[in-house]
């Protein structure tokens, strides 16, 4: 017996995928070419991030001593 498709996806993974690949690279062309600002305007756009984007290593350390011990030994482990 023949499989009979009831419904079928008009689409596939691959469909669209060349405007995907333009606006893509349209948005790392304009990085590329505004630097910092630009990476920070698409920050906050897209990612709604308004804070550094180079974080100093005293931030990191401050950070890293929240986070309690068994986490980090467990992390470690992994």
């Amino acid at each position: 017996m023949a499989l009979l498709y009831l419904k079928k996806a008009p689409k596939t993974s691959a469909t669209g995928e060349q405007d995907v690949r333009e606006t893509v690279q349209g948005i790392l062309d304009e990085i590329e070419a505004g630097g910092d600002a630009k990476a920070q305007e698409y920050a906050a756009k897209f990612d709604k991030w308004d804070g550094e984007i180079l974080v100093s290593a005293e931030t990191i350390a401050a950070a890293a001593e929240q986070v309690p011990q068994k986490l980090k030994d467990d992390i470690r482990f992994s």
